[in-house]
């Protein structure tokens, strides 16, 4: 998740394990605790694209990380801190385990990949509940921080604002497992009706929420992709296909850096050529007018450098030139899709 989100989980949890002992330094220490696992981004200082992919969301996001860490950090409030009554060294423990310990929990509802259990292994997991940005998720759970922190820290509503606040995080979250097993049912439909068939197919939340969902359904030569709201109503979803070019990859398929694409992207990619450089374009992160059939501006995209010896590569990023027209089509597809007529009937 973005990293304000990481901020207020990690405040509201030690709002919640100290707050009614420590009062708003508890948040703020929570908030160090859940920012701490993404320091790891500042790894591309001095690696390679390639090692910085393995590097982030890595042992920093493992679970087996609060359990080294947290013990040294609380050594820090405990040492230097403000003294309180009836807080211990433990306590602090729990809130800076506690802190350590969500951040990547969180980071595995989005699509991204967090290896949870590195060092014992380097896969990536992810499912793809939450964008990595969502308001619907993050500002309900900081309203009732800020609920929470507003009043004396002996008052004994306050860590039940905080409980609240959560509750009504879990609610979201199961809304949005049910809304993915809503979406995921019409896309194997949807492919169903073109002959398409879904061993192997993805359902991700769109931009901002999750009431609009994409889906890519892998074939031998390619790709099928689909888009669903919540609000669809008279028509299936359109399937446009992107072929997947691999055999572009070919001459280069064993080196280093390409395995390493293959292994982030889980094999969902497209390969194209541009200026005459390799293009790698990982499908999980979408286009920005997929939705709309043009898949040219992907989200995430490699250059691939097939001169350097040994192979490199490097993340390249599109202008991001959306209008505010593009942005009126983009909502109303997400909630007023009976309103836009297909691309197919153009």
């Amino acid at each position: 998740m973005d990293s304000l989100t990481q901020i207020v989980l990690g405040a509201a949890v030690g709002e919640l394990v100290l707050g009614r002992k420590v009062g708003n330094r508890a948040a703020l220490w929570g908030a160090l605790a859940g920012t701490i696992p993404d320091l790891d981004v500042v790894t591309g200082l001095w690696l390679d694209a390639g090692d910085y992919l393995a590097a982030h969301r890595g042992f920093s996001h493992s679970v087996f990380f609060p359990f080294l860490a947290a013990p040294l950090l609380a050594w820090l409030p405990h040492r230097f801190g403000k003294p309180f009554d009836g807080v211990t060294y433990p306590d602090w423990m729990r809130l800076f385990f506690w802190g350590l310990f969500t951040h990547p929990l969180l980071d595995t509802l989005t699509g991204y990949g967090t290896q949870l259990l590195n060092p014992i292994s380097d896969y990536g997991f992810e499912l793809n509940l939450l964008f990595i940005i969502d308001p619907l998720y993050t500002l309900p759970l900081a309203a009732f921080l800020i609920a929470a922190m507003r009043l004396r820290r002996d008052d004994p509503r306050r860590s039940g604002r905080m409980r609240f606040g959560f509750y009504l995080n879990g609610a979201y979250l199961l809304l949005v497992i049910g809304l993915k097993c809503m979406a995921t049912p019409v896309f194997e439909s949807a492919y169903e009706r073109v002959g398409v068939s879904t061993e192997r197919l993805m359902t991700f939340p769109g931009p901002f929420h999750s009431f609009y969902w994409r889906s890519i359904a892998e074939t031998d030569s390619g790709y099928h992709h689909a888009y669903w709201s919540v609000f669809d109503r008279n028509h299936e979803p359109e399937v446009y296909f992107q072929p997947r070019n691999g055999e572009l990859l070919d001459p280069w398929r064993d080196t280093e850096a390409v395995r390493r694409l293959l292994w982030f992207s889980k094999g969902y990619y497209h390969i194209d050529t541009t200026a005459g450089h390799l293009d790698f374009h990982d499908l999980r992160f979408g286009s920005l007018f997929g939705w709309r059939g043009d898949f040219s501006r992907s989200v995430f995209v490699f250059r691939i450098d097939t001169t350097a010896v040994p192979v490199t590569f490097r993340q390249v990023t599109a202008p991001v030139d959306v209008t505010a027209d593009d942005w009126g089509a983009l909502f109303r597809r997400m909630f007023l899709p009976n309103q836009v007529d297909s691309v197919a009937n153009r």
